[in-house]
């Protein structure tokens, strides 16, 4: 009985590992577009922020033929 009930869990932890690797393998948040030049075709758009730990510049960058966001991390700046 007890074989089964370690099988069991066993069975349990290997599903849920796969399943965060999968997980983690298909959140687009950890994908971002983050590009050194931007290509061509891309617009600026209004979205422009701080990181505050960095405190690097991020600028976003539209390509309305593929609908893909880049983002352009400009050089660090002092914080204030």
């Amino acid at each position: 009985m007890l074989k089964w009930i370690l099988a069991y869990f066993g069975f349990q932890l290997i599903l849920f590992l796969i399943l965060l690797l999968v997980a983690r393998k298909k959140d687009r948040r950890l994908h971002l577009e983050q590009a050194e030049e931007v290509p061509d075709g891309c617009i600026p758009t209004r979205e422009v922020s701080r990181d505050p730990t960095t405190g690097q510049i991020v600028t976003v960058y539209y390509d309305p033929a593929t609908g893909k966001r880049y983002y352009l991390h400009e050089a660090a700046k002092s914080k204030l």
